[in-house]
């Protein structure tokens, strides 16, 4: 989960937010919502592959969270998984 306080009066839907108030976004309902995601449960890495991402709003798949305060650890995090994938690929 994510939290941040909200620096105004907001409103989301229907549902009023008060200045101070605190906001949690629940990443793995995010990930998991049958509205954006077909068959949400399934392990289907072809999700993310160029095309299907018009299927989606910018903010549907947050690994490292988003915006202004996203990860500072995210850009090390990719290369780290490069650089393990990388070993079994090239004994292929």
């Amino acid at each position: 989960m994510i939290d941040r306080m909200a620096v105004a009066d907001d409103q989301v839907g229907d549902i009023d937010i008060p200045r101070g108030s605190t906001v949690i976004v629940y990443v793995y309902g995010a990930h998991h919502a049958p509205a954006h995601w077909q068959s949400p449960e399934t392990f289907d890495p072809e999700r993310f592959i160029k095309g299907s991402d018009k299927l989606r709003t910018p903010f549907t798949y947050l690994p490292f969270g988003g915006g202004p305060r996203v990860c500072i650890g995210n850009h090390y995090a990719m290369l780290q998984i490069l650089m393990i994938l990388s070993e079994p690929a090239q004994k292929i």
